[in-house]
């Protein structure tokens, strides 16, 4: 992951985010960690050669514990991070207007969540690999309500 990150000022998200963050683990390093050295149990900032930044705690080089990670097509993840990925109980706002809150599995919606979609309709329930599955319940726009247990989206 260390190669990918280009040297950033530490300050822009630290800054932002510097009362989301409060903790009593130090300010990470300026530089990039590598591997000899990764940033471990700290609190820091990067930024991707791809545009893809991070800003919270890491462990062991990776994201983990609360942060918040802008992919590059813009979709915004705030929450719990474990081994690099947004695990746990998490907020997305995506990039195309859509947002989410619930739990996340390696990234993906898994566990119990709500989403509310461009077409102004709301799912709440379950979700199991980025899909509807389990018990939930559509809110259509037009007042339409479906209920049930979902299969596989």
């Amino acid at each position: 992951m260390h190669q990918l990150f280009s040297r950033i000022s530490a300050s822009f998200f630290v800054v932002l985010l510097s009362g989301a963050f409060a903790t009593a683990e130090p300010d990470c390093p300026t530089e990039p960690s590598s591997d000899d050295a990764p940033w471990h149990k700290c609190v820091g900032t990067i930024i991707a050669a791809n545009g893809a930044q991070y800003a919270g705690h890491f462990e062991n080089g990776q994201p983990s514990g609360k942060g918040q990670y802008i992919d590059v097509e813009g979709n915004i993840y705030s929450g719990r991070f474990e081994e690099g990925k947004p695990s746990g109980h998490a907020s997305v706002e995506y990039a195309n207007g859509e947002k989410y809150s619930g739990y996340l599995a390696n990234g993906k919606r898994h566990g119990y969540g709500t989403i509310k979609r461009l077409d102004q309709s709301t799912y709440q329930g379950r979700f199991r690999h980025d899909v509807y599955h389990g018990q939930g319940r559509l809110l259509k726009r037009d007042g339409t309500i479906l209920e049930g247990i979902w299969r596989h989206g």
